[in-house]
């Protein structure tokens, strides 16, 4: 149950930051199919997911759903420039997509570490997590591109640019600049306010 309120949540995230009705497939598709990949690989690698190793896929969720972030980012910021299809998306994994390899193969060696535990909850958790964030990034890396692709070829199939819709996608960075300054001005104020909504739902 909560697996799936997290996927719903993610997805309508990326529909409000992207403005795009078509980011949950874009995104969710590959989120989901890395998720089965994981589970198959800790499947067949330890034969089984404890409780700790079956929460952490909820946790997947939002490290699966980062990469996808940072290539539509690229993607889209690259398209807003004048940038062909193809231009774009070898520019988009080129640029986020090297940070991207690099963060998750740092963090998954870090999780594989763990394997090594005598614990043996602990150790296959870390097998898990590694297996895990691999699949995700080599699933995300290969999927959204056609996925994209796939998007372009119906819009320009139905008469439609684009470049109108992307310049709709622009995420205002004076709401982040007016967090920052709430935070300076009323620090305890508000870390009181966001203890108490945590201690709510907890």
């Amino acid at each position: 149950g909560s697996s799936i309120l997290a996927v719903v949540l993610i997805l309508g995230l990326m529909i409000f930051a992207f403005r795009m009705f078509s980011a949950p497939l874009i995104s969710g598709i590959p989120l989901i199919t890395g998720i089965i990949w994981a589970i198959g690989l800790a499947g067949f690698i330890i034969h089984r997911l404890n409780i700790i190793t079956a929460m952490y896929m909820i946790v997947l969720l939002g490290l699966g759903i980062d990469y996808a972030i940072h290539l539509l980012t690229a993607y889209i910021q690259e398209r807003e420039e004048g940038s062909k299809f193809n231009e774009a998306i070898i520019s988009a994994l080129t640029k986020s997509g090297a940070g991207i390899i690099v963060g998750a193969l740092t963090t998954a060696a870090a999780f594989f570490m763990l394997g090594f535990s005598k614990t043996e909850m602990v150790s296959e958790l870390g097998i898990v997590a590694g297996l895990g964030i691999i699949s995700e990034l080599l699933v995300m890396m290969m999927m959204i591109p056609p996925l994209l692709s796939y998007r372009i070829n119906r819009m320009e199939k139905k008469g439609k640019v684009e470049h109108q819709l992307f310049s709709r996608i622009r995420i205002d960075a004076n709401a982040a600049a007016g967090v920052g300054k709430a935070l300076v001005k009323r620090p305890v104020l508000i870390t009181l306010i966001i203890a108490a909504v945590i201690l709510g739902f907890s």
